[in-house]
């Protein structure tokens, strides 16, 4: 069943970031984090000025009105050479972070990052002993004191511990993992932990003549078990979006719905949550929780 991401659009982005972003010709996939009277966001956005897509985080401290900007891609280009890509946000204790990657790589490996950005930005490369060329979108936790990241969802859901950390990188070694039946979803927003179970939304990814079309799933995960239970709900912007913008920065995509951030308030059964339209725009929304999990 597809749910229309565009009947239950919400506005609770701060005006000065919005203002921020009028800057920018392309604004897409933002993810959020609303703690103690802060929001922190995080977007892509495309630079005329560059000519490149930029991972920005803003900081809006409701109770000074001030605003903090972190334009991570000159950051990431001093100290590792490389541009960052998919900045999403999460919340662990009282911390803010931001993990990231940094792409495709046709001849090495690329990285993963955990950014601590509450205070000084506190940048950590993520390791883990076999991996992919290309690796993206790993969800960071904490679970009975331990920081913890779910690797994937299926067919076999998988979930790292942290083993060791030093001035510049993160190791994880793995936990567990269990396989399921459900196809191939891919992590979309961080992680929600509530009574030992993750709520996040995922992707689902349909082919056709080499081309994609995403559309987002709503995903729980049993820490226990490890068992997936994925929602029979697909979300959509809209049936117009689902043909695609005009302009596409990937000429492989069809039309992405793509949830990049994801708030929970279980006491009053909502969730806020943000997407990108297709690599192009980007929209925010607020939806009831049985309505989607």
């Amino acid at each position: 069943m597809l749910y229309y991401c565009k009947n239950h659009q919400a506005d609770f982005v701060p005006d000065k970031i919005k203002k921020e972003l009028e800057q920018y010709k392309f604004v897409f996939n933002p993810s959020f984090v609303l703690f103690k009277k802060i929001q922190y966001w995080a977007f892509r956005c495309y630079s005329e000025l560059h000519k490149e897509i930029l991972a920005v985080i803003y900081i809006y401290d409701e109770n000074s009105s001030s605003l903090t900007i972190h334009n991570l891609n000159p950051i990431f280009k001093e100290q590792y050479g490389i541009k960052p890509a998919d900045p999403k946000l999460l919340r662990i204790e009282d911390k803010v972070y931001c993990t990231l990657n940094t792409g495709y790589s046709a001849k090495t490996q690329n990285s993963v990052f955990l950014i601590q950005i509450t205070g000084n930005l506190d940048i950590k490369r993520c390791n883990i002993e076999k991996r992919s060329m290309v690796e993206k979108n790993w969800a960071f936790f904490e679970q009975n004191g331990k920081l913890k990241m779910l690797y994937s969802i299926s067919p076999v859901c998988k979930i790292y511990t942290l083993s060791s950390v030093n001035q510049d990188e993160m190791f994880f070694e793995e936990e567990r993992q269990v396989k399921n039946n459900l196809g191939s979803l891919s992590i979309g927003t961080q992680p929600v932990l509530n009574n030992n179970t993750i709520y996040l939304m995922a992707h689902r990814k349909y082919s056709f003549l080499k081309k994609r079309l995403y559309l987002g799933v709503p995903v729980t995960i049993d820490l226990n078990t490890l068992d997936v239970k994925a929602s029979s709900v697909s979300l959509v912007h809209s049936l117009m979006s689902m043909f695609g913008s005009t302009f596409r920065f990937n000429k492989n995509l069809i039309s992405c719905t793509y949830i990049s951030g994801l708030q929970m308030n279980f006491a009053d059964q909502k969730a806020k949550i943000t997407y990108g339209i297709n690599d192009v725009s980007w929209q925010a929304m607020q939806v009831n929780l049985n309505d989607l999990w």
